[in-house]
């Protein structure tokens, strides 16, 4: 695991675990036993097996909600070396008002509706 310090400031409750020789799942169980992600409802292995699974994809696209109200979009391409691309983005300032009102559960099936449309236009 290599980051730059904008990550570290992204995810500063793991942090201390972006060091080269750390695995991907133990950086989301140990965000997990921190209480850092919106869960929306699955269980914390749930959760964990989803981010897993979107990061073993060639390429991934995904918004993920924290609880201190943070947004990030995550975007990952693999590498034709075996490696992994990760871009975090912070989008908490692209929430719409009336999205922030919304409950997290009752968020996520809108953004991804909203997503698939957006995605269906390129």
């Amino acid at each position: 695991m290599v980051c730059n310090e904008r990550v570290r400031e992204i995810y500063p409750q793991r942090a201390d675990l972006f060091q080269p020789g750390t695995s991907f799942r133990e950086i989301l169980e140990a965000a997990v036993a921190r209480s850092v992600p919106d869960l929306n409802g699955r269980t914390p292995e749930e959760w964990i097996e989803e981010r897993l699974r979107q990061h073993s994809a060639p390429y991934s696209v995904a918004e993920h909600s924290y609880r201190n109200d943070l947004w990030v979009r995550v975007t990952q391409r693999k590498t034709h070396d075996g490696g992994t691309v990760v871009v975090y983005t912070d989008i908490t300032e692209l929430e719409a008002p009336s999205d922030r009102a919304l409950s997290r559960p009752a968020r996520r099936p809108r953004r991804q509706i909203e997503q698939r449309a957006s995605f269906s236009r390129i």
